[in-house]
């Protein structure tokens, strides 16, 4: 059974997930977007610059109410880059643990990315798992525990070191073009997030930029459409930045003891704000759904001719 702190804060980190997964010093003109390529290598020179804040600016946006709302993503990469560093100075022990067994699960072929967990979800394993605890209900039960331990070692790697795998594994994303204007992600020369993929696209002003995969089945219907969804949506982002805010501060003044209490306060911080911000968007996507429902149903058929 999952508790509501339980459950915001999966809520939370899909958000954070979706977002993550696409980062002072020299001048604007390092960060290039010239090439799909020169926007991974600009992602990892932003995130080791500790500029963060700017990753936002390498995502694809739709139209001009979405990049605002990315501008704020940033905002919120940002802070969740000084959450990883408070972190890793008060809780070194512990982040160096996670680490090792993230690089076991990688070694031994299990996703350890939250988005590829998610992914992996949404792509239909849910079918095949049920078969399996039809077959052998113990080993399904064995191997669901292993999911949760890894979906929780996941979260707290997503706060103890966020882009740590893109300072780590640039050299294993590349790129392939697809169209002029369109090119595929690609790690260790494989598709990003099978089936599904991730892809790059180059914007009206000639940047190439990354596309949010909003190909994941329903992902793209939750999506805002209108200016009054995209200021709800905004505010989700903003509950979520204040989140990551309290909990650097909680840490930095030592009023979360480990790792495991970060986890658990995240999820007591986001409930009451996130459940409320989610319910007012969800009540907006049902009104949308309602009405393109009537429209349709209003709408004479095509007489043939």
């Amino acid at each position: 059974m999952h508790t509501p702190g339980g459950i915001a804060t999966r809520v939370l980190v899909a958000v954070l997930a979706l977002v993550s997964a696409l980062a002072t010093g020299c001048s604007d003109r390092d960060y290039s977007q010239k090439t799909p390529d020169d926007v991974i290598r600009t992602a990892k020179l932003m995130v080791e610059r500790g500029e963060a804040r700017r990753l936002g600016g390498l995502i694809y946006a739709e139209n001009d109410e979405m990049r605002k709302v990315l501008h704020n993503v940033g905002v919120l990469m940002g802070n969740l880059q000084r959450l990883g560093q408070a972190v890793s100075e008060h809780f070194p022990q512990e982040v160096d643990a996670l680490k090792t067994r993230a690089k076991q699960a990688a070694d031994s072929g299990k996703a350890t990315s939250l988005l590829s967990q998610i992914a992996a979800q949404a792509s239909g394993n849910q079918g095949r798992v049920s078969r399996r605890a039809a077959r052998d209900p113990e080993k399904w039960r064995r191997e669901q525990r292993q999911r949760e331990e890894q979906f929780g070692d996941s979260l707290k790697m997503l706060f103890a070191d966020p882009y740590g795998f893109l300072e780590q594994s640039a050299g294993r994303i590349s790129t392939l073009p697809l169209t002029d204007d369109t090119a595929a992600v690609l790690w260790d020369g494989k598709t990003v997030l099978p089936p599904l993929g991730v892809v790059m696209r180059r914007g009206a002003d000639g940047k190439w930029y990354v596309v949010p995969p909003i190909n994941i089945p329903g992902f793209a219907n939750f999506l805002p459409q209108t200016a009054q969804e995209y200021k709800v949506f905004g505010a989700l982002i903003a509950i979520i930045n204040n989140v990551i805010v309290d909990l650097a501060r909680d840490v930095r003044e030592k009023r979360i003891t480990d790792i495991d209490d970060l986890s658990r306060k995240a999820g007591e911080k986001a409930f009451m704000p996130a459940a409320m911000g989610y319910v007012a968007y969800s009540n907006m996507l049902e009104e949308r759904r309602k009405k393109a429902a009537a429209t349709k149903q209003a709408t004479p058929p095509a007489t043939p001719r």
